[in-house]
């Protein structure tokens, strides 16, 4: 069950960064006020600890009893990642490209993401 189980949560959280890095942050980066402002690298530094955690969930391997602990860090980050995003990057960014532009970006995510999500993608 572990190894089911990690195996979509991996591939989810996989997919939802690509379609950030894809459609949102090359945006975000064109915009000289959000690029000051130091979200991109934030957001890089975020990225590069959620791939260590996985890493290291991937690395132990699904029978140790460190798994779950494992599994709990990797939570707690993707958690902090999503509230820094929801609650500090995306209000500003929107604020700074506008709601029109930002609502723009919701359908090419999604596609960006269920590509990335697809067998062939």
């Amino acid at each position: 069950q572990r190894r089911k189980h990690w195996l979509a949560i991996r591939r989810e959280l996989i997919c939802h960064e690509r379609a950030e890095l894809i459609t949102i942050y090359p945006v975000l980066h064109e915009n000289e006020k959000l690029a000051a402002a130091g979200i991109e690298r934030a957001h890089a530094e975020d990225a590069e600890q959620l791939e260590a955690a996985m890493s290291r969930v991937d690395t132990a391997g699904f029978e140790t009893s460190r798994w779950h602990d494992l599994l709990e860090d990797l939570i707690q980050l993707v958690e902090r990642h999503a509230e820094q995003e929801e609650n500090d990057f995306f209000p500003r960014a929107q604020q700074a490209i506008g709601k029109e532009a930002s609502a723009a970006l919701e359908g090419p995510f999604k596609a960006a993401h269920q590509q990335c999500l697809s067998p062939l993608g």
